[in-house]
């Protein structure tokens, strides 16, 4: 026998196929053709779009909601503002009226019939009334033009001088699926919902912009610009600030992309540009772009392994990536560290090297848990950024990361437990606007890996595996369910996994005791105390030294 020290420690870490769903899924398409030019004296965007839109739904439609978010940043009558008063920031609030924005100039025609539009309740988002009614199986053509007064960076969409940070910024139809329209405005604390389909976007500007965005670009002159970039060592000295130019030649950029549910581009004069060629296990080859700015190249000059990690370890985990292009940028961003896009994303500017690589492994993490796998984020943030975040520990925690959550150490795990601990959480399965400001992180971005992990230790690590690959593999490009997530597992599963599903239901802490513990010759005994209020596993680890004083863990 091995003779023990013990420390116990316990506290619940935190041949299927489905091919047929228990009714007949649908969900709609919407392909989109976008022209638009920027205007950087200015800060406009002057486009126009054209959507052909298809009803694969039962139901017949008379009118489409339509997202217009630029509108959020117009006055502080909005849903973006009267959240962020909530959460206690007025720069929005208080803000010069220049420096905000707004979308206008519209003139929507249906299969080339004028359309006219009625409000709702939010300013950034109308209803398009159909001059004639969409049959199921029917689809229609949307035309408009746009203009886009780009503001100040004060949330996302924005500029930091004569840097553009551009998303959220075209008209967009509001999903329909079987639980009805989803016509929900911008909120900074809150993400998207999309629906999915092929973009074709042309995008017209001064030709020293370096250009960033969802999807393949076409151009090939600019594809060797961009490479000769890549090939440049990086300066000692920070370069020259390139400002912009009088009379510049302008130059149109065009990228496509398919099944995808948004588009988002970045612009900049000053990025420092890397470029990795990633090969997944499968022999695809996925180009990998980071651009930075030169003050934070310390921070930044590890940022394509921080790609590559991320690509390669979802992959591996989660489901092979399915895109050609993979970029990171880094830029003004005020709602949080960093926010995904397909393809692309813009990490907010620092130069800490920590913050980097886990910013980039999540935001890159987020093709699988938003891009992909397109659950209504807003209403589930469960499903996307809780699950993401599971995932982003796996790839970015070191043994001693690993060590100081297995004590309760960590600086997230310490935030759990404080709001634990003056009974201050709040459950899991709330939408995003539900939570209050604190707990918006910690109960999504700090609680749920934790509980992703209890479930992944009960389920054990391979039927785990096996069951997020097979919902990547069933649900990709489409929007699932909390009901299809819950199926997908508990068909996967051994034993009986719903305290899982009550546990994301929970406002309270999990809360297990040790009441007594009993040493008895070969065995030890160990009496738990469960007060967290229903039925759950709890996972003990017995860690000691043997004999010979080596370190022994078990289970």
């Amino acid at each position: 026998m091995k003779k023990f020290l013990f420390i116990l420690i316990f506290f619940p870490f935190y041949g299927f196929s489905q091919a047929q769903h228990q009714e007949k899924y649908w969900q709609q398409q919407v392909d989109s053709k976008i022209e638009v030019q920027l205007d950087e004296e200015k800060h406009y965007l002057h486009g126009s779009i054209t959507i052909t839109y298809y009803n694969n739904s039962p139901d017949s439609l008379n009118f489409i909601y339509f997202h217009l978010y630029p509108n959020a940043y117009k006055n502080n009558e909005t849903a973006f503002n009267q959240q962020n008063i909530e959460n206690g920031s007025t720069s929005f609030h208080f803000s010069d009226e220049e420096d905000r924005g707004y979308i206008d100039s519209l003139e929507f025609e249906v299969n080339g019939v004028e359309a006219s539009i009625s409000s709702t309740a939010n300013l950034d988002v109308v209803k398009l009334n159909l001059p004639q009614t969409l049959s199921p199986g029917g689809n229609i053509t949307i035309s408009t033009p746009f203009r886009v007064k780009i503001p100040k960076t004060f949330s996302r969409l924005g500029h930091d001088g004569n840097s553009y940070q551009i998303s959220q910024w075209f008209p967009k139809p509001a999903v329909y699926d079987k639980k009805g329209w989803h016509p929900m405005p911008y909120l900074d604390q809150g993400e998207f919902y999309s629906e999915f389909g092929s973009y074709d976007v042309k995008i017209t500007l001064p030709e020293s912009y370096i250009v960033m965005a969802t999807g393949n670009l076409q151009n090939k002159n600019e594809i060797h610009w961009l490479d000769s970039l890549a090939s440049l060592p990086i300066p000692d000295k920070s370069p020259t600030f390139k400002q912009k130019s009088t009379g510049e030649n302008l130059k149109t950029l065009h990228f496509k992309e398919a099944n995808i549910h948004d588009f988002a581009w970045f612009a900049d004069r000053n990025w420092i540009v890397r470029k990795k060629i990633i090969t997944l296990p499968e022999g695809l080859e996925v180009e990998a772009w980071s651009c930075y700015f030169h003050q934070h190249k310390t921070g930044w000059e590890e940022s394509i392994q921080d790609i590559e990690t991320a690509i390669l370890g979802y992959s591996k985990k989660v489901g092979s990536y399915p895109y050609q292009t993979v970029k990171v940028v880094e830029g003004a961003l005020t709602a949080g560290g960093g926010m995904e896009y397909p393809t692309v994303t813009v990490i907010a500017s620092t130069n800490n090297r920590g913050t980097i690589n886990t910013a980039i492994i999540h935001e890159v993490g987020h093709n699988w848990f938003y891009g992909v796998l397109g659950s209504n984020e807003r209403a589930f943030p469960w499903m996307d950024e809780g699950i993401n975040s599971f995932y982003e520990s796996k790839l970015t925690h070191t043994d001693e990361g690993v060590s100081k959550i297995l004590h309760g150490t960590s600086e997230n795990y310490l935030a759990y437990a404080l709001l634990a601990g003056t009974h201050s959480l709040q459950a899991s399965n709330l939408s995003s606007e539900e939570y209050k400001y604190f707990n918006y992180a910690v109960d999504i971005y700090y609680k749920l890996p934790l509980y992703f992990y209890w479930l992944e230790q009960y389920m054990g690590a391979d039927n785990f595996e096996k069951a997020m690959k097979d919902y990547f593999q069933l649900f990709k490009f489409m929007h699932p369910q909390p009901e299809d997530f819950e199926r997908v597992f508990k068909a996967h599963a051994t034993a009986d996994i719903s305290w899982f599903f009550t546990a994301l239901s929970r406002a309270e802490g999990i809360n297990f005791a040790l009441k007594t513990a009993r040493f008895r010759k070969n065995k030890v005994e160990l009496e738990i105390k469960n007060k967290t209020g229903f039925p759950a596993p709890v996972l003990i680890l017995l860690q000691g030294v043997d004999a010979q004083g080596e370190r022994v863990v078990e289970k």
